[in-house]
């Protein structure tokens, strides 16, 4: 995703976020809520979360509202970290509803600390940190992929065979399974790997 203002670095964008510069806010909202809203979808239709069908536009609102007070703590300076911050907030807020509706949501972490000892942002951060240093070729139909590409799309994109797709893919899938087992990712990070985006897990 571009970024939402691209004369400023996420960390300056953030910190005009943080000042409430109501120009930023705008463009923040902007951009984020068709992301957000995509995020609600697959909660209700990926987890079975039916009950929330008839509270999304208030399920987008909780998310913004939410993010005023996260970003406080926001560490992030990548704009693929913020995306992923956004996307863990809406994931949240819809389970804080399905609580509050009276549906059990164990599969879940809390607001406070989650499932690991690791934060969300700086699990992100490890993780595209790894894909970073992954060869060119890699590295793009990975970005590709996270972006909900198939293989045959990609293939179109690039001008390439869909075996080729598949044997670059292959190749950074294992790149990354060294990469991040080097920062032992699965053993803090293993639950928030859904939701950075990545069409198959690292095997």
């Amino acid at each position: 995703m571009a970024s939402p203002a691209r004369e400023l670095t996420c960390l300056q964008f953030v910190d005009r976020l943080r000042a409430w510069d109501n120009d930023t806010w705008h463009a923040f909202y902007t951009r984020y809520r068709t992301l957000v809203l995509g995020v609600i979808h697959s909660a209700i239709h990926g987890r079975n979360w039916f009950l929330l069908r008839s509270h999304e536009e208030d399920l987008v609102s909780d998310t913004f509202l939410k993010l005023l007070s996260g970003l406080a703590g926001f560490r992030g300076t990548e704009w693929q970290v913020l995306e992923a911050f956004v996307r863990r907030t809406a994931v949240f807020v819809c389970a804080e509803k399905m609580r509050q509706l009276g549906a059990a949501t164990t599969d879940l972490p809390d607001d406070s600390a989650g499932h690991s000892e690791t934060d969300p942002v700086e699990c992100a951060q490890i993780f595209y940190g790894a894909i970073a240093q992954l060869a060119d070729p890699q590295k793009t139909v990975i970005h590709l992929a996270l972006r909900g590409h198939s293989p045959r799309e990609i293939a179109e994109l690039l001008k390439w065979t869909q075996q080729r797709v598949y044997d670059q893919k292959h190749l950074a899938l294992l790149a990354l399974r060294e990469l991040l087992e080097a920062e032992q990712f699965m053993e803090h990070c293993s639950e928030y790997l859904g939701q950075l985006r990545l069409g198959d897990h690292v095997p």
